[in-house]
């Protein structure tokens, strides 16, 4: 653990941390007198190396004191895990530290892009990351804009799935063939630490791939194990690290669209926090992991074709 500045520490693991397991609530830090506790303002991976996790805090610490930094453990919606799913050893789950006088005053830097300019063969459904240095503390969404090859903006939902990554999605599917722009001015994002990016625009066209050429797949999920939430049901892809995921209908019913041409494996596991993702549980506070079920079954995909009564047991 390094705590050079009097409000930025970077913890280290010994195995590669899962980026979207990050969040300020994942840990905690007190007066090691007093047990008071110290205010996060943002934790997020770092960019650079996938062990280490960087925290600022909401105020300057005190030199002249002693902090304990631990992993909260108490809310297992927030508990940090390893790229597998593994929480960290809780026997060594906290260490103290005196903090440095100097301030942590780098800016806001991009440091990721979802695709390079003039890409093509951009899928017209997926989620677009960018990626800072940095957690955000504020952003001006009006500064980020996608846009077709006529100049008409595409409404886009935005979201913060990690405190250092904004994802745009378009609510609608792109049209097949046709060519779009990003267009993101950094100097609207402020991050965690206060100080404001570099006047800077990053402007990124993409040529969307051809969907009508895609397939799709639907079938019924047999339900034998009661399950307290959502069974989502997952399609990877064998050959690269394409995935995608729904939930069962109320009728047990499932139905993928515009699936690329290809084979994928399934996976299905009950979301009882309906977060839509897999959680591994937690030994303490005890909670145990998700019910999945991986079938051998493998789904061939062909161009503009439908495969259709998939039969699945859960």
């Amino acid at each position: 653990m390094e705590s050079n500045y009097s409000n930025f520490l970077s913890v280290s693991f010994n195995e590669n941390i899962d980026t979207f397991s990050v969040n300020r609530k994942s840990f905690k830090i007190l007066d090691s007198a007093t047990s008071e506790e110290l205010a996060i303002k943002s934790a997020w991976l770092n960019t650079e190396n996938s062990k280490n996790v960087n925290i600022i805090t909401e105020n300057i610490l005190d030199t002249s004191k002693t902090y304990m930094f631990l992993l909260n453990l108490s809310d297992t919606n927030f508990i940090v895990s390893d790229t597998l799913g593994n929480i960290p050893d809780t026997s060594n789950k906290s260490v103290f530290f005196v903090p440095e006088t100097d301030y942590y005053s780098v800016k806001p830097i991009l440091k990721k892009l979802p695709f390079n300019d003039s890409t093509q063969n951009i899928d017209p459904r997926n989620e677009h990351y960018f990626t800072f240095n940095m957690g955000i503390d504020r952003f001006d969404n009006s500064k980020l804009k996608i846009s077709d090859e006529n100049g008409i903006e595409v409404d886009f939902d935005l979201n913060f799935p990690c405190e250092n990554i904004i994802s745009i999605k378009p609510k609608n599917v792109l049209n097949s063939t046709q060519w779009y722009r990003i267009e993101f001015q950094i100097d609207s994002i402020t991050g965690a630490n206060y100080l404001m990016a570099d006047d800077s625009l990053v402007i990124l066209n993409f040529l969307t791939s051809d969907i009508r050429n895609y397939g799709s797949a639907s079938g019924k999920v047999n339900l034998s194990k009661e399950c307290d939430g959502n069974v989502v049901i997952i399609l990877k892809s064998t050959t690269d690290k394409f995935q995608v995921a729904t939930k069962l209908n109320m009728d047990g019913t499932f139905n993928f669209e515009h699936l690329p041409a290809q084979t994928y494996s399934i996976e299905m596991f009950c979301d009882e926090n309906k977060n839509f993702r897999y959680d591994y549980g937690n030994p303490f506070p005890f909670k145990h992991s998700e019910y999945f079920v991986i079938p051998e079954l493998k789904i061939t995909i062909k161009p503009r074709w439908k495969v259709e009564d998939i039969n699945l047991d859960f």
